[in-house]
C-alpha cells in the first residue's frame, strides 16, 4: 500500500456557489480583475532565496524576491520580502496553513500584495495571489512545443464554487498587467487547461491521507518527508476537543454550534474506526489560527484579522491550520507519522452576508464545509479534483466523497461516503483481538564513541517485530529502528560522542501494538584525551574527569524558542567546582567528583547541586578510558540534586 505524497491541506474557500469543495483552505475563485482591484501592489518578481521569518506568535517563512516590473503601485526599492505564514520552526515543529504560497529560489512569480506593518509584503488570498511561470511544460502546444505559462498552485485549496482551474500564456498575462483598463479581464485566448498530475492512491477507494512535505526548512521536513499525520490521542481513547468562539458564525442560525456537533458526529459516528472529536464549548478569547497555544479552535470571520481583507463574493472563504512536529515519526498499525500537535479553522470575515447569505441552504452548506475541514484537520487530503489527484469523475467513490476539493452543495451536509470512511479506517484503525505482552527490561549502554547497545526481555510469543524508539534528554520520542520477532537486542549507531540517548521498545503482531518497554537510556564513550582546564571545562580528582554543562532557558511568551549557552567553570578544589550561566556572581551549579574506590564501593561518585529551573545538561566523563554519563534538569524545573554513588562502577584504574 502506497501512501500519496501530499503537502498537508490548507482550507480556503472561494465563493461560487455551485456545488465545490476543496482541502483545507476554501474559495471562490475571483477573476483577474478582481485580483488587479483587491491588490495594493501587482508585481513580477524573482524569489532570490527563502528562510524562517521572526515569527513572533506563530512560524512565518519569508521569501526574498527581485522585482522586475511593477504593474500596480509603488515600491521604493527593487527587493522585497513577501512573508507567507507557516513553516518550520527551528525545534522541529511545523506549522501548516493549507494554501499558503510557498515560492523556490530562482523562480519567477506574478504576485497580488499587500504591504505589511512590518515593511514586509503578504500574499493576497494565499495561494490565489500567486501565478508561478512554468518553462517546463505543464502542457504541449498542438505544434509539440512547450507552453510558457504562469499557474496558481492550488494543490491545498478547496473550491465552493465551479470555476476550471486554468494557467495563463505568460507573455499575453504580463502584456494585459500593463494595462488592464484596456479590457475588464484578460482575452480568452491567453488561457490554457492545466493537466493534472498522477499520484497513487491508498486503496481501491481512492482515498488520499495528508502528508509531512518535501524540502529542506523552512518549507519541509527533510529526511521525514512523506509521513502521515494523525492524532495519537484517539489510540487512547481520548478526545481532541476544539473550543469555539461564542459569538458564532452570523448567517447560520444559533452560530452555527449545533451544526458544528453534526460534523463532528458524522466523524466519530464510523465503528470502524476510533475517531473522537469534541466540540469543547465555546470562549470569549478570539482564538488566532496561529501559534502553539495547545488550543484547537475554531474561529468565525476572522477575528483577529490573520486573512488578509475580507469576502465579498470572491476570494478565501476559511482556512485551517495544523502543527506537528517534523522531528517525531511514530508507527501506527498501517505505517508511520508525525503526532498532531494543534488545529485550527477559521472563516473569513464576509462568510456570512456575501457566501452563506447566497447559498442555496446556507444550513447544509455550512455543514458539508465543517465536515470537510474537519477531514482534514485528522488528517485526511482531497479524494479528487485538485491539480495533484486528478479530477472528479462522475459515478465514481471519490467524487461522491466530502473530501473531494469541490464543494458538492446539494444539500448533503455531514453525509460521508466509503471512501471517506476508508481514509479514516487506514489512519485509525479499530484494534481487533489480543495485543502482545510489552517488554521489559530494557538495558542501555555505551559501546563506542558512536554507538549504544540495548537489551530487553521479550514477553510476547506472536509479535512481528520490535520497534525501537529514541528520545533526546528533554524530547520527544521518535521511531528509529525495528527488530525482528525473537530478537532481543539492538546496536544504535551513528550518535556523537559523549551523548546521551533514552529508548523505549514496544512489540508490534498483526492485531496492533503492546504497551511500551520501561525507559532507559546511556550516554556514548568520549575519546580518551587528557582533560584540560578551561572556561567551559572542569578537570576534577586529580584531573581524571572532565565536566561540562549546557543550559536553556524557557521560551518567554509569544516566542518558540529560550536562550541557551554554555555554563562558565570555576574550580573550588581538586574534586569540586561550580559553573555560572548568566552573571558571574550568580552561581548555578556545583559540582563534585568523589574517589570512593575502595571496598565495598569501588566507585566514583558524582554529586551535584543547582541553584535553578532552567534546562541544564550536566556531562562527566572518565577521560583515562572515555567512560561518560550525563545529568539533565528538565526546564521550569527546580533542580533535583544528584546523589550518584554508583557513577563510573568499576573504578578500573588507568
Amino acid at each position: 500500500m502506497t501512501m500519496a505524497r501530499r503537502a498537508l491541506p490548507l482550507f480556503v474557500l472561494a465563493h461560487a456557489l455551485v456545488a465545490s469543495l476543496s482541502l483545507a483552505t476554501s474559495y471562490v475563485m475571483p477573476t483577474d480583475a478582481q485580483m488587479v482591484a483587491k491588490a495594493p501592489l501587482v508585481v513580477r518578481a524573482i524569489a532570490i532565496s527563502t528562510a524562517a521569518g521572526p515569527g513572533n506568535t506563530y512560524p512565518v517563512t519569508d521569501t526574498t524576491f527581485e522585482v522586475s516590473e511593477v504593474f500596480k503601485g509603488f515600491l521604493p526599492a527593487s527587493t522585497i520580502i513577501v512573508r507567507s505564514p507557516g513553516g518550520r520552526t527551528s525545534d522541529g515543529r511545523y506549522y501548516k496553513v493549507f494554501g499558503a504560497p510557498r515560492f523556490v529560489a530562482g523562480g519567477e512569480s506574478v504576485l497580488f500584495l499587500a504591504p505589511r506593518d512590518d515593511g514586509t509584503y503578504e500574499v493576497i488570498d494565499l495561494a490565489l495571489g500567486a501565478f508561478h511561470r512554468h518553462l517546463t511544460p505543464l502542457g504541449e502546444s498542438q505544434d509539440g512545443s512547450q507552453l510558457d505559462v504562469v499557474v496558481r498552485d492550488l494543490a491545498e485549496t478547496h473550491a465552493l464554487g465551479p470555476g476550471m482551474v486554468r494557467a495563463r500564456d505568460f507573455e499575453g498575462f504580463i502584456d494585459w498587467l500593463r494595462d488592464p483598463q484596456r479590457s475588464p479581464n484578460p482575452p480568452i485566448s491567453i488561457f490554457r487547461s492545466v493537466p493534472h498530475s498522477s499520484r497513487p492512491f491508498l486503496d481501491p477507494d481512492y482515498f488520499n491521507i495528508t502528508v509531512s512535505p518535501d524540502g529542506f526548512p523552512p518549507d519541509g521536513c527533510d529526511a521525514n518527508a512523506g509521513n502521515a499525520v494523525r492524532w495519537e490521542e484517539f489510540d487512547r481513547g481520548l478526545t481532541v476537543p476544539f473550543l469555539a468562539f461564542e459569538g458564532g458564525q452570523p448567517g447560520i442560525p444559533g452560530g452555527g454550534f449545533d451544526q458544528i456537533a453534526t460534523a463532528m458526529a458524522a466523524w466519530n459516528g464510523d465503528s470502524s474506526s476510533r475517531v473522537a472529536l469534541n466540540l469543547a464549548g465555546t470562549t470569549s478569547r478570539t482564538i488566532a489560527i496561529g501559534g502553539t497555544d495547545e488550543l484547537n479552535s475554531i474561529s468565525f470571520e476572522d477575528p483577529n484579522d490573520q486573512i488578509v481583507g475580507s469576502f465579498s463574493g470572491a476570494g478565501i472563504v476559511a482556512i485551517a491550520t495544523v502543527f506537528f512536529d517534523c522531528f517525531t515519526v511514530r508507527s501506527f498499525l498501517n505505517g508511520t507519522a508525525h503526532p498532531l500537535l494543534e488545529a485550527g479553522i477559521v472563516t473569513q470575515n464576509g462568510t456570512g452576508s456575501f457566501y452563506l447569505g447566497n447559498a442555496n441552504n446556507p444550513v447544509q452548506a455550512f455543514i458539508e464545509l465543517m465536515t470537510h475541514e474537519l477531514g482534514h484537520t485528522v488528517g485526511l487530503a482531497h479524494s479528487c479534483g485538485d491539480p495533484t489527484v486528478g479530477p472528479c469523475m462522475s459515478g465514481t467513490p471519490q467524487n461522491n466523497a466530502i473530501m473531494r476539493a469541490i464543494l458538492h452543495n446539494d444539500g448533503r451536509g455531514a453525509d460521508l461516503n466509503s471512501d471517506d470512511r476508508a481514509g479514516i479506517r487506514f489512519l485509525y484503525p479499530v484494534v481487533v483481538g489480543q495485543l502482545p505482552n510489552a517488554p521489559s527490561n530494557l538495558s542501555v549502554s555505551a559501546g563506542s564513541t558512536s554507538t549504544l547497545n540495548l537489551t530487553w526481555s521479550d514477553n510476547s510469543f506472536d509479535e512481528t517485530l520490535f520497534e525501537i524508539e529514541e528520545r533526546t534528554l528533554g524530547g520527544d520520542f521518535t521511531l528509529v529502528a525495528t527488530a525482528a520477532a525473537g530478537i532481543t537486542t539492538a546496536t544504535i549507531s551513528g550518535l556523537v560522542e559523549a551523548t546521551a540517548r533514552e529508548y523505549r521498545v514496544r512489540a508490534r503482531s498483526e492485531v496492533g501494538f503492546s504497551e511500551y518497554s520501561n525507559v532507559s537510556g546511556a550516554t556514548t564513550n568520549a575519546t580518551v584525551a587528557p582533560c584540560v582546564a578551561d572556561n567551559a571545562t572542569l578537570c576534577l580528582t586529580n584531573e581524571r574527569f572532565r565536566v561540562s554543562v549546557t543550559w536553556e532557558t524557557a521560551p518567554p511568551a509569544g516566542e518558540s524558542e529560550g536562550t541557551s549557552g554554555t555554563g562558565v567553570a570555576s574550580p573550588l578544589s581538586s574534586d569540586t567546582g561550580t559553573f555560572w550561566f548568566f552573571d558571574p556572581a550568580n552561581i548555578e551549579l556545583v559540582v563534585k567528583v568523589l574517589d570512593a574506590c575502595f571496598p565495598p564501593f569501588d566507585s566514583f561518585w558524582v554529586f551535584a547541586g543547582g541553584l535553578t529551573d532552567t534546562e541544564v545538561t550536566l556531562t562527566v566523563v572518565d577521560t583515562t578510558n572515555g567512560r561518560a554519563r550525563t545529568y539533565f534538569n528538565p526546564q521550569r524545573t527546580a533542580f533535583e540534586p544528584v546523589q550518584d554513588t554508583s557513577a563510573f562502577t568499576p573504578c578500573l584504574s588507568p
